[in-house]
């Protein structure tokens, strides 16, 4: 059972791995709503350096998200606090490790609009069989892409 109204992840999803599946999931374990925040072209190309067309990785997000889209809405972010510092509905957030640097951002964003703080989901990263994080960089190079 859901623990929270409305949570809300983010990320590129440039391909979807095992981790993001993990980070999905875990935030539709965790709100009866989920927020999914997917960085634009341009905010991707900061942070990336090169990443597939914000359509394509929608429409992957949606197929890969199937049937419980009907409790998720994608929404398009341009920056590290996207729409997780201005909805007031949002209860609790889900990063990795890696991305709950973040997460801090966004609560001192929200605690500045006189926001409550979001609860913040932290779920360790996913290594792949070498031992390293899991990346779509790291997997396209192994199959022979970008």
């Amino acid at each position: 059972m859901a623990r929270f109204e409305r949570v809300v992840v983010a990320g590129t999803f440039n391909c979807i791995h095992q981790g993001h599946l993990k980070l999905l999931r875990t935030a539709l374990e965790a709100g009866e709503k989920v927020v999914l925040g997917l960085t634009s072209d341009g905010f991707a190309r900061r942070i990336k350096g090169t990443a597939k067309p914000y359509a394509e990785r929608k429409r992957e997000l949606e197929v890969v998200i199937g049937d419980e889209m009907k409790r998720c809405e994608i929404v398009e972010i341009h920056d590290e606090i996207g729409i997780a510092g201005e909805e007031k509905e949002l209860q609790a957030i889900v990063v990795s490790t890696e991305t709950e640097p973040n997460a801090r951002k966004v609560n001192g964003a929200r605690k500045r609009k006189g926001l409550t703080a979001l609860e913040v989901i932290v779920i360790p990263l996913v290594n792949d069989v070498e031992g390293r994080k899991l990346s779509c960089r790291r997997l396209a190079k192994k199959s022979g892409g970008a």
